[in-house]
């Protein structure tokens, strides 16, 4: 409970500091994750390099435009995949000998990709900051902080399917409702949009299919981690 109490914590702190310019750098790492997950299922899908192309193209959410019922519902589907299949990773990663290469291993990455893509060049300070830190974590030697670094990694991760469903779908449609927040014009995410026009199902119940998908691979993966540490 106490491993649970820790992950929900970092979980509630990264979504209430979502838009805070503190955490930018990890979110901007875990909107590289979305992309790459619509990007890898349209790739098994056929498209190639377009794939890619297409979900790096911009800074804002994009993917590949495809063709067919069941593809277009993996694709627009892939990101929140992604995030997940993200989320797991890292926190594997972490009770393995690899962690202490994870931080490093992220940050190289995140660098190239935002030098790299034309698109995403706005982002290459958020990967210079995350960058420092996984250096000055590494020079400093503090496990216990280089472990919360990493946690705060994974959560972000996954937050941002929190993030996208319950805060921009749920709760702005209460919003859109009962007016309760003036001028907040969000709108909702490019994913809901695509899954309600895709199914016909409406945006609520997509946002509460993936906020239950989110919370119960949280909760299976944190309770296998806690039970599997390194000895």
């Amino acid at each position: 409970m106490k491993t649970i109490g820790k992950y929900l914590a970092i979980l509630i702190a990264v979504v209430l500091l979502w838009n805070q310019v503190i955490l930018k750098p990890f979110r901007v790492l875990s909107m590289l994750f979305h992309k790459m997950g619509h990007a890898v299922v349209a790739f098994l899908f056929g498209y190639g390099s377009n794939a890619f192309e297409a979900a790096f193209g911009s800074m804002g959410d994009s993917m590949v435009g495809a063709q067919g019922w069941f593809p277009s519902f993996m694709i627009s589907s892939g990101g929140y995949l992604g995030s997940i299949l993200f989320f797991a990773l890292i926190m594997f990663l972490k009770k393995t000998n690899a962690k202490k290469y994870l931080l490093g291993s992220l940050a190289i990455i995140y660098l190239f990709i935002s030098i790299s893509v034309p698109a995403l060049r706005g982002t290459v300070l958020y990967a210079a900051v995350f960058t420092a830190i996984a250096i000055l974590l590494y020079m400093i030697q503090r496990g216990g902080v280089e472990e919360i670094a990493i946690d705060v990694v994974a959560m972000s991760s996954v937050a941002y399917i929190i993030y996208e469903t319950l805060v921009d779908t749920v709760l702005f449609k209460i919003n859109q409702q009962f007016s309760i927040i003036k001028g907040w014009n969000t709108g909702i995410p490019l994913d809901m949009a695509r899954l309600k026009n895709i199914t016909g199902l409406p945006e609520l119940l997509w946002a509460v299919v993936w906020i239950v998908i989110a919370v119960l691979v949280i909760n299976a993966v944190v309770l296998k981690m806690g039970g599997t540490g390194k000895r």
